[in-house]
């Protein structure tokens, strides 16, 4: 009898202590089982938490960016996407690097691709409009511009931006002009705007009117490259040569190597018929690109002028070699003005 009691006793204790156990361990599955406050926003949005390596690509892409290395900025976005593909922030900057390579399309995919990940992302709009307006999309172009101007009526890019498709797409400088004139008033140190606003006025032949423009935009940024050039290309229009070309030279300063300015200034020695420093402007642009076509073509224009036909030919030829739009040399003389191939920058 003794033996039975205590034989019960001990399968009541192992009962017991079973389902204290077990007790335990559902205590423990569902201490673990819930979630964080922050874990379930994470969970509510549908995202993942980021491995870390993702962190140190972005960063180090984001630095070869703020560098100016796009196409190392590109590589590294591109390996934290592989990694993590919904982290929002990595697709905007990746557009951004792709914009600034002149892959226009890849970077309307980027930008996209951030907006479906996060519609909150800053500048989402005014970056893709621009994306929009290099593929020539007018339409998304305005639609994405107007978004960023409901949001912020006081979006200087948005309204260049808008302005821009005027003026470039649309041809409509009177308008183009209208949105650079309301992003000046909002911010009277815009530079960029003064610049479109001169850029415009020279795109309709009133080129007496752009100089202020101009001279306001280098007021405020002196070292503005496209205003500098700009103001040399206003005056040389408007027949003021020597200022034109003291305009090119200050903007040389700037950037030595561009070809586009050197092009302009070679132009206005021409005009004045400075043929020695003209021949050294356009050689200089050939040393830069030795298959550089309107430099070839001013060479040989020059010599002719100086009745030197032999190299005068051998410019031409170069030239025709390397243009495959004109049939002969005398076509493309025709095809020139020297009054209409100054070069704007914008």
């Amino acid at each position: 009898m003794k033996k039975i009691i205590k034989l019960k006793s001990s399968v009541i204790f192992l009962y017991l202590l079973l389902f204290c156990l077990n007790g335990h361990s559902l205590q423990a599955k569902n201490k673990q089982a819930t979630p964080t406050q922050e874990s379930q926003e994470i969970l509510d949005k549908n995202q993942k938490i980021p491995p870390l390596d993702t962190n140190s690509y972005l960063n180090i892409g984001m630095q070869f960016e703020k560098e100016k290395a796009y196409k190392k900025a590109i590589k590294n976005y591109e390996e934290a996407l592989s990694i993590f593909p919904d982290f929002a922030l990595i697709h905007f900057r990746l557009g951004k690097s792709y914009f600034a390579v002149n892959k226009f399309r890849k970077a309307v995919k980027a930008y996209k691709k951030a907006f479906r990940l996060d519609k909150k992302i800053k500048d989402i709009y005014t970056e893709l409009g621009f994306a929009y307006l290099e593929n020539k999309n007018s339409t998304n172009a305005m639609q994405n511009f107007e978004m960023a101007l409901e949001l912020d009526k006081n979006n200087l890019r948005a309204l260049e931006g808008i302005g821009l498709i005027y003026e470039k797409l649309k041809k409509d400088m009177t308008k183009a002009e209208k949105f650079y004139k309301e992003a000046v008033a909002i911010n009277p140190n815009f530079y960029k705007g003064y610049n479109a606003i001169g850029s415009t006025l020279c795109k309709d032949k009133k080129f007496s009117e752009a100089i202020p423009y101009f001279e306001k935009a280098i007021e405020i940024a002196p070292s503005f490259l496209d205003a500098n050039n700009n103001l040399g290309v206003a005056m040389a229009q408007d027949h003021y040569h020597k200022k034109a070309i003291k305009a090119f030279k200050k903007a040389l300063k700037i950037a030595p190597k561009n070809i586009l300015i050197n092009e302009n200034l070679g132009l206005v020695y021409k005009l004045e018929g400075d043929h020695k420093e003209a021949i050294e402007q356009f050689e200089f642009i050939l040393k830069l690109n030795h298959n550089h076509v309107n430099a070839s073509f001013q060479l040989g224009l020059i010599y002719k002028s100086l009745d030197d036909e032999v190299t005068s030919h051998k410019y031409f030829d170069k030239a025709l070699k390397e243009s495959t739009d004109y049939s002969s040399a005398y076509d493309f003389r025709n095809s020139i003005n020297d009054e209409n191939i100054f070069k704007l920058m914008r």
